[in-house]
This record gives structure tokens, C-alpha cells and sequence, in this order.
């Protein structure tokens, strides 16, 4: 099955975490690792192995690593 899909808006500073799922048959993460626009230092995409189209139910703990992980590379700015 051939999937056409192309992203009307890419991040070119944004930091962006991007959370697909290996099994994930509606909305497969390789639409993004294979555009090479998604290919940028700004953007993390990060597979949840074993799960499908929602990865937040099935691998809870991996999805909250992966967030985590993102969260310490965002600039920290003082609350004043």
C-alpha cells in the first residue's frame, strides 16, 4: 500500500519531537523519516517499538521517555 502524504508546513527553527509508531498503519512514521525536509537539527523523530496508531496507550512508558528526552533540549529561560 502506497500512502501520499506531503506535509503542507515543515519547523525550520521550531524545536519539534516527532513520536511515530513502528506498527502505526495510518499514520506511519516513515511518511517523516523519509521526507528528507524532516531531516533537520531542530527535529526529533522518535519510534515507539511494538506499538501501533497510538503509542500513548500501548507504550506509555516509552512515549514518556521520548518526552522527557525532548524536554532536555529545550533552551531553559529563567521564570522572573
Amino acid at each position: 500500500m502506497q500512502i501520499n502524504f506531503c506535509a503542507n508546513w515543515v519547523p525550520q527553527n521550531l524545536k519539534t519531537l516527532i513520536i511515530g509508531a513502528e506498527f502505526d498503519a495510518m499514520t506511519p512514521v516513515s511518511l517523516f523519516e523519509n521526507d528528507s525536509r524532516f531531516s533537520r537539527p531542530n527535529i526529533s523523530i522518535i519510534k515507539i517499538l511494538g506499538a501501533g496508531h497510538m503509542p500513548w496507550f500501548e507504550k506509555m512508558e516509552d512515549v514518556v521517555r521520548a518526552i522527557k528526552q525532548f524536554e532536555t533540549l529545550l533552551p531553559i529561560k529563567d521564570a522572573k
